[in-house]
């Protein structure tokens, strides 16, 4: 990755205008980690506690069902990436979805936890893809309206402050026509973990884990639910009108 600041400008116009951020490692810093409130500042210490072992740990999950490449490429099936694709991953984490994806696109990856980011900086330090990373809240995306060519997230809405305010923001950044795809853990996968402490802590269950259809805004269509990884995932997917 190209790391001098001159290389943020295209990441830059496609921002709105006059707001305020700040280059810190790296990362384009629109929310810091003291302004957060909420299940946001719950699961950023969560998520800064893991990172260093997130990859292992996933890793380690996937091998149980067919292996990680496998698994993400499911996710992923309806993200269809070509050269010079505008591409925004919502919670990009330490970046294992990005990683599968092919390159000739640019990429942009925003999460609100500055330690997956990290992480995911140093996991595509020798890599020759266009990634731009923002730490900022989901539910307050800082790109301009219809700017990006796919859209997509996992493994994470359940826990954001306000489901559907993020939800009606990935499809305001996304081109009109786009489909977006979001994906997250069904109950199933917590009731194996429940005997870990923090997995009890930290994850919810219930309504919380159901695909958030009702939550789309009304300019979408052609939605669909799939179940994946033998019931441990769903996969929402839906086009902006």
């Amino acid at each position: 990755m190209k790391t001098k600041n001159t290389r943020f400008q295209e990441c830059v116009k496609l921002l709105q205008p006059n707001l305020r951020y700040k280059v810190q490692d790296n990362i384009i810093v629109f929310t810091p980690n003291s302004n957060l409130e909420g299940d946001n500042k719950k699961y950023t210490r969560f998520y800064n506690l893991i990172a260093k072992l997130y990859d292992f740990g996933s890793w380690v999950f996937f091998r149980f069902y067919g292996g990680e490449k496998r698994a993400r490429e499911e996710f992923l099936e309806k993200v269809k990436v070509k050269s010079k694709d505008k591409v925004l991953e919502v919670s990009i984490g330490t970046g294992i979805n990005i990683q599968i994806l092919p390159s000739g696109a640019s990429y942009f990856g925003v999460d609100i936890s500055h330690g997956m980011l990290s992480k995911c900086l140093k996991n595509f330090r020798h890599s020759k893809k266009q990634l731009y990373l923002l730490q900022t809240e989901a539910e307050n995306l800082p790109f301009k309206d219809n700017t990006f060519d796919i859209v997509f997230h996992v493994g994470g809405v359940n826990f954001f402050n306000n489901k559907k305010k993020a939800i009606e923001e990935m499809v305001r950044v996304a081109k009109p026509g786009v489909y977006i795809t979001i994906v997250d853990e069904t109950d199933n996968f917590f009731d194996t973990f429940k005997w870990i402490p923090f997995v009890k802590k930290f994850f919810k269950t219930g309504q919380a884990t159901k695909p958030p259809i009702k939550l789309l805004p009304s300019n979408t269509k052609n939605i669909e639910v799939k179940e994946l990884i033998k019931g441990n995932y769903w996969r929402l997917s839906f086009q902006k009108s």
